[in-house]
């Protein structure tokens, strides 16, 4: 079997696209989680790839500019608490997301919504691991891709800048 598989896909113009076949480790991974890494991996694959940063994290981070809906979800309902914020996207990597913001977060998860290179918007829930202030008076924050949400998933419709 070869690295690549041509595999069919639903809602792109062409019928057929090569997509890589899933690796070892992928198998061990929740349904969830690879499904998170399919959706990165478009996204990456549709952002020329940056500088390579010196760091201790297990996969490359892509400069990532793109507006972002931030959702906070409540940790023990799992469901939406508050308003919608926009962010703006810094960083992307298969594993996590780091993004920058004018007002503090105070939830620890909450729901991503961004827009994939066919025109498409998915949702995937965020734990944030980090915050800071900058410099430049803003906060940036990051956090792991933990799994994707139901496609029937829409924001509340009062969006807030963060």
């Amino acid at each position: 079997m070869t690295d690549t598989q041509i595999n069919s896909c639903t809602g792109c113009a062409e019928p057929q696209h090569p997509v890589a076949a899933p690796s070892a480790a992928q198998w061990l991974l929740p349904p969830s989680l690879v499904e998170v890494e399919r959706l990165v991996g478009v996204l990456l694959a549709s952002w020329q790839p940056g500088a390579p940063h010196g760091n201790r994290r297990g996969s490359h981070r892509t400069p990532f500019d793109a507006p972002l809906m931030l959702t906070p979800v409540d940790e023990s309902s799992g469901q939406p608490c508050g308003p919608a914020c926009t962010v703006q996207g810094k960083n992307i990597s298969r594993q996590g997301l780091s993004f920058v913001h004018d007002t503090p977060l105070p939830h620890r998860n909450v729901h991503l919504s961004l827009d994939l290179p066919d025109a498409s918007r998915t949702t995937l829930l965020l734990r944030l691991n980090w915050c800071r202030f900058t410099r430049e008076g803003v906060y940036e924050s990051g956090g792991k891709f933990l799994r994707a949400i139901a496609a029937e998933f829409t924001p509340p419709p009062n969006v807030n800048p963060a």
